[in-house]
């Protein structure tokens, strides 16, 4: 059933990155708890390099601004 896919996917995606398809597209990627972790560090790396670039430059963006990207952001 249902439990025993999910187990072996739970157990598959601790290794390796396990795409699931609906329809033979992908919708989801599992991953192992680890694996997330390097990349959520990886995404603070990138924002933190982006933030110091604009910081250098001195283009900084109003608050209306940035929640207008935000929300669009959200919305990818």
């Amino acid at each position: 059933g249902d439990s025993a896919y999910w187990g072996r996917v739970v157990e598959k995606a601790r290794k390796n990155p396990v795409v699931v398809e609906k329809a033979g597209r992908p919708v989801v990627a599992v991953i192992s708890y680890a694996d997330f972790e390097r990349f959520q560090e990886l995404e603070d790396r990138i924002w933190g390099e982006r933030a110091s670039a604009v910081r250098e430059k001195g283009a900084y963006i109003g608050t209306e601004e940035s929640m207008k990207l935000l929300q669009r952001g959200l919305e990818e």
